[in-house]
């Protein structure tokens, strides 16, 4: 990837850094995942036995360190034992600590959708093992928003009490958070507006959200506001095909802001393995790394220099395209 040309890994420096936080706000996140345990945000300020980490190995496994688990909020963010992100949804409702998917699931479906993003934002890069991320050395902050006792179908039921989360966590701990929304629909809400002005105007975040999949009982285009990505402060981005082809299945709309690929998209999926889906769900998350490397090349850009960086210095063909339809 020619970004990666940019650093010079033979003098020991590499692409991006663990302070760049890259959060999924989704279905949850398999962090035990053999390419994912590497990248997880470990959240230093609740690690209450100052060994430097919140998560361990035990076995083949990782696992919350004991010694951090003192059911207090050390880091006072609001949030007891939030070790590696938080989990706002639980079983019933319930908040807890912990943002794994719902055991139990199939591998690779729907509830691994929170996994297969989590790869795209930040997948553990030269490792020799399955997939590599843009973002190379950030990390990946886990939100689990559906709860668990939505049966059969799995739903996004608390996201916006997830990018509140992940846009307060990620501030007291570093100071931003690039929030990933692969989720949404055609319902405009004031209250999800008033959260992300919140993220983005209290707490320096970046907020980057699937643009949709066109109809939603098939996958004809569609001319369609689509929210979060449609809300003010949001990065809204539409998926693309080999290429860069527009194969006339996805959302547009004047409030689509970039594209990226958006078909046949490899990445992690619950358990040791990969998958391969498309949509929105994965251009998002695909330009959200991009961001998370830019982010650590200029330090010093807050949320509206980020965003203004990326949309400025985007190919402007998606615009065309989207004049033409």
């Amino acid at each position: 990837m020619e970004a990666w040309d940019l650093w010079y890994p033979e003098f020991g420096v590499s692409p991006g850094d663990p302070s760049v936080l890259l959060a999924s706000v989704d279905t949850g996140v398999d962090w035990d995942h053999p390419d994912l345990r590497n990248s997880l945000w470990n959240n230093l300020g609740e690690d209450a036995n100052g060994n430097g980490v919140t998560v361990i190995q035990q076995g083949n496994s990782w696992i919350f360190d004991p010694g951090d688990e003192n059911n207090i909020d050390d880091d006072n963010n609001g949030y007891i034992d939030d070790l590696i992100g938080w989990d706002v949804s639980g079983t019933i409702g319930l908040p807890d600590n912990n943002p794994t998917p719902k055991p139990g699931v199939s591998t690779g479906g729907t509830w691994a959708h929170g996994t297969h993003v989590a790869g795209l934002l930040n997948a553990t890069t030269d490792n020799t093992t399955g997939i590599s991320s843009v973002g190379f050395n950030c990390r990946i902050m886990s939100v689990k928003s559906s709860e668990e006792d939505n049966n059969p179908d799995v739903y996004i039921t608390d996201g916006y009490d997830g990018i509140l989360y992940a846009a307060k966590a990620g501030f007291y701990s570093v100071g931003s958070t690039i929030i990933n929304c692969s989720w949404g629909s055609t319902q405009y809400s004031t209250s999800g507006q008033a959260t992300i002005n919140v993220a983005f105007e209290n707490y320096n975040s970046i907020i980057v959200a699937a643009g949709g999949n066109g109809v939603e009982d098939g996958w004809g285009q569609e001319y369609s506001e689509h929210f979060p990505s449609s809300f003010n402060h949001v990065i809204a981005v539409a998926p693309l095909g080999t290429g860069d082809s527009w194969n006339n299945w996805a959302t547009y709309h004047e409030t689509i802001d970039i594209s990226s690929p958006g078909e046949s998209i490899r990445s992690t999926k619950i358990g040791t393995g990969y998958v391969n889906w498309m949509g929105s769900s994965m251009a998002s998350p695909n330009a959200a790394s991009v961001i998370g490397l830019l982010s650590y090349y200029y330090p010093d850009f807050n949320n509206v220099d980020l965003r203004e960086r990326i949309e400025e210095t985007a190919g402007d063909f998606i615009y065309d395209l989207r004049d033409s339809l």
